[in-house]
């Protein structure tokens, strides 16, 4: 099986959204965070300077179309979508089909994608 490098790129306050990675848990099992004021192609490009990996190797996972999701295509990466049935009015915005991106119903999906199952 293939070995993944994981990193968090989110926005926010960067104090709150590191005390919630760690609160949750999940901050041993990343290579990579940063916590940016706005998710931009810029930012998107600076993530994978800082994980040395050119933009068709990365693959975002997101429930934002607008912030995570336009950017990631925008530089070339992968994206995986998993809407969800909240979203911040501000993040809204038209979908659209793109080669490069796949719709998941759930996050467990995530894995069958990863082992070239969807």
């Amino acid at each position: 099986q293939p070995t993944y490098r994981l990193a968090v790129l989110t926005k926010g306050d960067l104090i709150d959204q590191r005390n919630k990675l760690r609160r949750s848990g999940l901050e041993p099992f990343f290579d990579h965070v940063s916590i940016v004021a706005d998710k931009t192609e810029d930012e998107y490009r600076q993530l994978c300077k800082d994980m040395d990996i050119k933009p068709e190797e990365l693959l975002m996972v997101g429930n934002s179309f607008k912030s995570d999701i336009e950017p990631a295509l925008a530089i070339g990466a992968y994206a995986a979508y998993i809407p969800f049935h909240v979203t911040w009015a501000h993040e809204h915005t038209e979908t659209y089909d793109h080669e490069r991106l796949v719709t998941l119903s759930r996050f467990s999906e995530l894995c069958y994608l990863l082992n070239g199952h969807v």
